[in-house]
């Protein structure tokens, strides 16, 4: 197996030397990751608000038992929920004294927040990729006045949850990003981003670019080459074979994550319009 100039294992496959795989960046994610992409509230809440749609107005005690965790862990949950306005709370008083009753947002009101928020998310992470090479890490999430494609197009009545409030300086990570819309790991995307600052780097100088060690960015270079974003090219040399890699032109990863975005945002689209309460899965 052929080596970098020193002696780091790479896996080179043969129809990579003289050309680029196909840009492979996509993701067809589920309801619980669209939540989470798009409201930041993480997917073990979205296991809080499915249950409640099953068993509304149960207590914590009685949701803790019902998922198998603490009542401390349900209650941070349900906290989260009730922010992003999921969940609404009944402060009662019974027989035995005060109590809490927890209610989920109805999924028709909960589809128009979804998709609200889903406007928001596209249009931030569209101008994240337009300011990738400047800004790859975390930035706070703006709102634009011009209206986004999908509610520039559609008439229908809007959520009263006053969703922008709710996501006003929310932070978005690069590993949301990666993940949950190009189906790549933060890391990955790092180290494209350095290869394109460093074109036909080594492994070994890369790996001196980002401070990593050589076996991290073996693995990372193995990963941007079955993704289409890199390939090996032979470096002349006297011993031992020796391999740089080549970057794709950043204008076409930039323009391949635009296309995916859409794509992306037109699946959730569609599982958000979707959703009812029947199609509930609670494995998820």
């Amino acid at each position: 197996m052929p080596n970098d100039d020193n002696a780091v294992n790479i896996e080179i496959q043969p129809e990579l030397y003289d050309k680029f795989e196909q840009i492979k960046l996509e993701n067809r994610p589920d309801l619980p990751e669209i939540m989470d992409a798009v409201l930041g509230v993480g997917r073990e809440s979205t296991v809080v608000y499915f249950t409640l749609l099953r068993n509304q107005g149960v207590p914590v005690k009685e949701l803790s038992d019902l998922i198998d965790y603490s009542d401390s862990w349900i209650r941070e949950k349900l906290a989260l929920l009730e922010a992003h306005g999921l969940v609404e709370v009944d402060k009662g008083v019974g027989k035995e004294g005060k109590h809490f009753a927890y209610y989920p947002l109805p999924v028709e009101d909960t589809k128009r927040v979804l998709l609200d928020a889903l406007d928001l998310f596209d249009i931030h992470i569209d101008s994240r990729i337009d300011g990738l090479r400047d800004d790859p890490e975390e930035m706070k999430l703006q709102f634009r006045s011009a209206a986004s494609r999908s509610s520039a197009e559609s008439t229908e009545v809007h959520s009263t949850v006053n969703v922008r409030h709710i996501l006003e300086g929310r932070t978005i990570s690069l590993r949301t990003i990666a993940t949950s819309v190009f189906g790549i790991s933060q890391p990955v995307i790092l180290a494209y981003l350095a290869l394109v600052d460093n074109p036909r780097s080594s492994a070994t100088e890369l790996g001196e670019a980002q401070d990593l060690s050589r076996g991290t960015v073996t693995t990372r270079l193995n990963k941007l080459q079955e993704r289409g974003l890199a390939y090996p090219l032979a470096r002349p040399t006297a011993g031992s074979p020796a391999y740089e890699y080549v970057p794709r032109p950043f204008d076409e990863v930039q323009a391949a994550m635009h296309e995916q975005l859409d794509e992306w945002v037109d699946h959730a689209d569609q599982i958000i319009r979707d959703f009812d309460q029947s199609s509930v899965n609670l494995s998820q």
